[in-house]
C-alpha cells in the first residue's frame, strides 16, 4: 500500500485560494464533497471552494497497483453583510432607522460617530452637522474572514430663519415684510400678502394678523418665524365749537380724545397751553382758531376750525347783599363786572366808618369776618375802583347788606 503525505484541515475565508498538500504512490486521483464541478488534479493542488468542502484523494502504485484513500477538510468562513437605513430627519440633529440587518455570529456596527451599537433595528441621532458612515462588519467563525457594508449619512446645517420688527400700519396701508437665512419662502396666512412665496412681500391686513413664515435653504432643511402686522386704530375726540363770549370772559374747551394723540392749537394767542388737550381762553378780540390732533403713525389726522366772538362790554358792580351762613351759597363777595382788566381796590366799611376789609385781586372777596369775627347783620359803605381792558378807569360807591 502506498504511503500518504498529507496537510491538515484548514479554514479558509470564503472564495479565497489555499494548496492543499497530499502525495504518495505513482498517482493521485481527486473528489469531493459535495460534488464539484471544479475537481483538483494533481499532487498538492490550489483550490478555492465556495462552501466547506471535503476532499477525497486516492494515490496508486502502479507496480503494487495497490491504492490508498485520505480526505484534506477545507472549511470556510462565508459571511455577508447588509442592513437598510431610513433617514427621519437629515436636517440640523440627523436621525435615522437602521433596519433589516443580515445575521452572523460575529458583528460589529459603527455608527460613524464613535458610537458603536448592537447589530439591531434602532433609531439613532448625530446630534451635528456633517458626514457620516455607517459600516456593519460580520464574520462567522474567524474575524480574519470579515466582510463589511457601508451607507452614508449626511446631516445637513439647519437655516436660521430672520425676520424684521413686528409693525402697526394705518388703515388700507401696506407694511413691507423682510425675512432672510434660505432660499425659498412662504408665508401663511396668504391673506393680504402680495406674494406669500417670495422673501419680502407687502402685507396689507383688515385685522391685526401674526404671519410665519417658513424658510428653507438647499438642502430642504427649513426653520420658520413669525411677525405681527397691527392696525392703528382710529380715535375719536370732542371738537371745540363757536361761541360767543364778552371780552375777558374764559373760555374752556376739553378734547377728551379717546387715545394719546398729539395736539397743536393755532394761533397760540389768548390760550394757555397750544399742545394741552384742556385748554382755556381769554380772548380780548374775536379769533378763529385750528386745532390739529395727530395719532403716533399719522394715519388718522384731525382738525377742527373754530372762533370765539368776543363782545366788548364793560361793567363794575357788586352785589347787593350776601349770606356768610356756611351754606356755600353767596358767602362771599366779590367784586363782578365784564372787561375788567386789574382791581385797584376793593374796600368796605362798616357804620362806624372802620374798613372791615380790603382786596385788589379779583378773585378775593370779603367772607363777612372782621378781626377773626363774623359781622352782624348791617349794611356796609363799598368802595371798588377797576382798570377796564379798554384802558378806562372805573370807580363805584355803594351799599351791600350782611345777611346771615
Amino acid at each position: 500500500i502506498p504511503a500518504i503525505v498529507k496537510g491538515e484541515d484548514t479554514l479558509i475565508c470564503q472564495d479565497d485560494i489555499i494548496q492543499i498538500l497530499a502525495s504518495g504512490g505513482d498517482s493521485i486521483v481527486w473528489k469531493t464533497n459535495p460534488l464539484s464541478s471544479d475537481v483538483p488534479e494533481g499532487f498538492n493542488p490550489f483550490v478555492s471552494p465556495h462552501d466547506s468542502t471535503a476532499y477525497i484523494f486516492t494515490v496508486y502504485d502502479k507496480v503494487s497497483l495497490c491504492s490508498n484513500t485520505d480526505t484534506i477538510i477545507v472549511d470556510t468562513d462565508s459571511s455577508y453583510a447588509y442592513f437598510d437605513i431610513t433617514i427621519l430627519d437629515s436636517c440640523g440633529v440627523g436621525e435615522v432607522l437602521i433596519d433589516n440587518i443580515s445575521e452572523a455570529l460575529i458583528q460589529n456596527l459603527d455608527l460613524g460617530d464613535g458610537a458603536i451599537v448592537p447589530a439591531e433595528t434602532q433609531t439613532h441621532t448625530y446630534g451635528t452637522v456633517g458626514n457620516y458612515t455607517i459600516t456593519y462588519t460580520v464574520s462567522n467563525k474567524t474575524p480574519l474572514c470579515a466582510t463589511s457594508f457601508e451607507r452614508k449619512v449626511r446631516v445637513h446645517p439647519v437655516p436660521v430663519a430672520q425676520v424684521n420688527d413686528n409693525g402697526i400700519i394705518c388703515d388700507y396701508d401696506y407694511y413691507q415684510l423682510e425675512a432672510s437665512g434660505g432660499i425659498d419662502y412662504l408665508w401663511t396666512p396668504e391673506e393680504g400678502l402680495s406674494d406669500p412665496n417670495i422673501a419680502n412681500p407687502l402685507a396689507q391686513p383688515l385685522v391685526k394678523t401674526t404671519y410665519q413664515v417658513l424658510v428653507n435653504n438647499e438642502f430642504q432643511c427649513f426653520d420658520s418665524i413669525e411677525v405681527t402686522v397691527d392696525l392703528h386704530p382710529d380715535f375719536t375726540y370732542t371738537p371745540p365749537y363757536d361761541t360767543t363770549v364778552v371780552i375777558g370772559e374764559p373760555v374752556y374747551y376739553s378734547l377728551n380724545p379717546s387715545m394719546d394723540v398729539a395736539v397743536q392749537w393755532t394761533p397760540d394767542i389768548f390760550i394757555d397751553c397750544d399742545n394741552c388737550y384742556d385748554v382755556n381762553f381769554v380772548p380780548l378780540e374775536t379769533t378763529c382758531y385750528t386745532v390739529l390732533l395727530e395719532d403716533a403713525p399719522k394715519c388718522y389726522p384731525k382738525t377742527t376750525d373754530f372762533c370765539i366772538i368776543v363782545e366788548e362790554k364793560y361793567s363794575l358792580d357788586v352785589p347787593q347783599a350776601f349770606s356768610p351762613n356756611g351754606d356755600l351759597n353767596n358767602d362771599i363777595v366779590y367784586v363782578k363786572g365784564w372787561g375788567i382788566k386789574d382791581l385797584k381796590y376793593f374796600t368796605i366799611y362798616n357804620r362806624f366808618g372802620e374798613e372791615v376789609f380790603k382786596s385788589e385781586e379779583l378773585e378775593i372777596g370779603w367772607n363777612g369776618y372782621y378781626k377773626g369775627v363774623l359781622q352782624n347783620d348791617e349794611t356796609y359803605v363799598y368802595q371798588v375802583k377797576a382798570e377796564m381792558l379798554n384802558g378806562e378807569m372805573r370807580t363805584k360807591k355803594g351799599y351791600l347788606t350782611l345777611v346771615k
